[in-house]
């Protein structure tokens, strides 16, 4: 099987190197792959490239074992780049939309590089990319090549780091989003509230629901806990506004989500994104949305929260949460409270309450917690992947095929029927996802994860794994050492083994 990664070389945000850190990722995974064949002696049937630009040379530098791995553009290709390089404003995120629904010449201009990439140097099977890219999708439905998309999870910390894996898309595009909710497995909410992963650092874990808040809107936010609405700010640029939301930017949404809200009594308080200030574009638009909330009664701008201890906290002292699509509202389900989506998410699995339905006070709160059992079962357990060894090439493989095996069940299978087929697939993949059980907490299973992940093997064969047989063998950090040499290096520094 050959498989290509699109590193996406487009210039977003006034960057050429966006996505540096995920192709650091998938070079020390292929640098993995390429030790325990060279201390093997065995090729594998697995045959992955790297596709970058020029301007992520470094990563060939730090990364030299794998140079042949790298599959880079041409001189001109290159240099074309910088026709679409350009201050981050409407025209260049006008530019950036069209290619993300796979429109327009910078979408040729892509599709064109495929193309040779294909023909003259790597004929590859699978095409695995980045968040959202609609040229790298037309493309592959063009060429007959399975394209699989990735992208962040909506859990970060202080819950545990997720990323996962799509052949449909990501975010508004994700397959959970066409799964039939009903034949979904319940799941009792309390016990998966019980058993959440959090970070237990500091003041990040369990305990962190209940810190008393460092805010100078403490007192409105005490005054009325059973009416408060916290509103999670986005970032105008980001591809879930662009792409999975009816709205231009986060102030049409707050002029569409504040007035009902508060002619009902609720009092909503806007936690700005920690992420705007970086960006000249996002920084204005949070400031207008700011100016446009200082007019209005019993709505709050909290911008002096600290996320790393008061989080969690602000959370719980939460009504409900109306969202776009931001990871705020499935970290909020997961402390059941009321989540009204107002865009098109992973977790939003065509079964969260409306606006008019929280307005009206109409929500079937029994019905809610059944359905948001169902939801964070399906995608703590069986969807979203720990980034911390989503990389590691065994899991990343299987994990890989699956997303092939789901693609061609979904092209012959109805909804329904695809929704067996995923939990049967679910099934099959026990030993790599962490399934819920509620006899071990999550953070047990997490463990016990990250445990088999160092006693795992190379794959000699993709179609079927085989174990290496103990005569091969022949001590406890041998194994290690073959295993996986990134940690055995890593621990060998503490101790006699650095010698």
């Amino acid at each position: 099987m050959k498989v290509l990664f699109y590193l996406e070389p487009h210039p977003i945000r006034e960057r050429y190197e966006s996505f540096s850190w995920i192709g650091k990722e998938v070079c020390k995974m292929l640098q993995d792959k390429y030790v325990h064949t060279q201390f093997n002696k065995k090729k594998t049937l697995l045959d992955m490239r790297i596709m970058t630009s020029r301007h992520y040379a470094p990563l060939m530098k730090e990364f030299p074992k794998i140079r042949k791995a790298f599959i880079g553009l041409t001189s001109k290709e290159n240099d074309s780049l910088s026709y679409f390089y350009d201050d981050w404003n409407q025209q260049s995120i006008a530019i950036w939309k069209e290619l993300m629904h796979g429109e327009g010449e910078v979408s040729k201009f892509y599709n064109d590089i495929l193309s040779r990439v294909k023909n003259n140097v790597f004929d590859f099977d699978v095409i695995i990319y980045w968040s959202t890219n609609g040229a790298v999708k037309k493309f592959a439905l063009d060429h007959n090549v399975q394209s699989i998309s990735m992208e962040l999870g909506c859990t970060r910390i202080p819950f545990f780091e997720s990323v996962y894996m799509d052949f449909l898309g990501v975010n508004g595009n994700a397959i959970t989003r066409k799964l039939d909710i009903k034949l979904l497995p319940d799941c009792d909410i309390d016990e998966i509230i019980e058993n959440l992963p959090f970070n237990l650092a500091g003041n990040k874990g369990k305990d962190g629901k209940h810190n008393v808040l460092k805010t100078s809107f403490i007192e409105e936010i005490y005054k009325n806990p059973l009416k408060n609405i916290l509103i999670p700010m986005q970032l105008d640029d980001d591809s879930n506004i662009l792409m999975f939301s009816k709205y231009a930017n986060m102030l049409e949404f707050l002029e569409e989500v504040l007035p009902p809200l508060i002619n009902k009594g609720y009092r909503c308080f806007i936690k700005p994104h920690p992420g705007a200030k970086s960006r000249k574009l996002t920084e204005l638009g949070h400031k207008t949305c700011e100016d446009y909330c200082s007019d209005l009664k019993n709505v709050f701008w909290v911008d002096d929260i600290d996320n790393k201890r008061d989080y969690l906290s602000l959370l719980n002292k939460m009504t409900a949460v109306v969202t776009v699509n931001s990871s705020v509202g499935f970290e909020a389900l997961l402390l059941k409270k009321v989540v009204v989506t107002m865009g098109d998410g992973a977790y939003s699995i065509n079964s969260l309450p409306t606006l008019t339905q929280l307005v009206d006070g109409t929500i079937n709160l029994k019905e809610y917690y059944i359905n948001i059992g169902k939801i964070a079962n399906v995608m703590l357990y069986n969807y979203l992947l720990p980034k911390e060894y989503v990389f590691e090439q065994n899991f990343f493989v299987e994990y890989l095929l699956r997303q092939i095996r789901l693609n061609n069940a979904y092209l012959t299978l109805n909804n329904r029927d695809f929704t067996h087929y995923f939990l049967k697939e679910e099934n099959n993949m026990k030993n790599y996802f962490i399934l819920y059980d509620s006899d071990q907490s999550f953070l047990t299973q997490y463990q016990q994860r990250i445990v088999s992940k160092q006693n795992t093997v190379p794959i000699e064969n993709i179609e079927k794994r085989t174990s290496l047989s103990q005569k091969h063998i022949r001590n406890r950090k041998m194994k290690k050492l073959f295993d996986s040499p990134v940690l055995f290096f890593s621990d060998a520094i503490k101790n006699i083994l650095k010698k």
